[in-house]
């Protein structure tokens, strides 16, 4: 079985490697990073990622434009949103295009992999009923 692939876009470059610590430490996964949604897209084109962690505030696109475009190169990608800006609309909105939670920054290590575990499940769950 290939090992699970996590997609982390962020343009602030610690919170990257941050978060790839905590994904490949804790979670024993892979974890690939972005730094605008151009480079995510191009990273989701050339392979799959089972989770994606997406930051709202991009350089070159807003998170949920990236979150509807990775939904549509690959609908089986879970995608957990992570921001600092917290709003009950914007956490709506990204569940109605297909995230399947919404973090506020800074996140603890827990929270993260609970929420990534999460997904990992779905997309199990969602993957044997094809």
């Amino acid at each position: 079985m290939n090992k699970v692939s996590i997609l982390i876009v962020d343009d602030d470059d610690a919170v990257c490697e941050a978060l790839s610590d905590v994904v490949e430490l804790r979670g024993g996964y892979s974890a690939d990073t972005a730094g605008t949604a151009r480079e995510a897209l191009d990273k989701a084109r050339e392979q799959f990622s089972n989770v994606a962690l997406l930051d709202m505030t991009l350089p070159d696109m807003e998170g949920m434009e990236l979150l509807r475009q990775l939904k549509e190169l690959h609908q089986a990608t879970e995608v957990i949103i992570l921001t600092g800006h917290t709003s009950v609309e914007m956490a709506e909105e990204a569940v109605r295009e297909g995230a399947f939670a919404y973090l506020v920054k800074p996140s603890s290590p827990d929270e993260l992999m609970g929420a990534i575990e999460g997904a990992l499940e779905k997309q199990k769950t969602s993957l044997e009923k094809e």
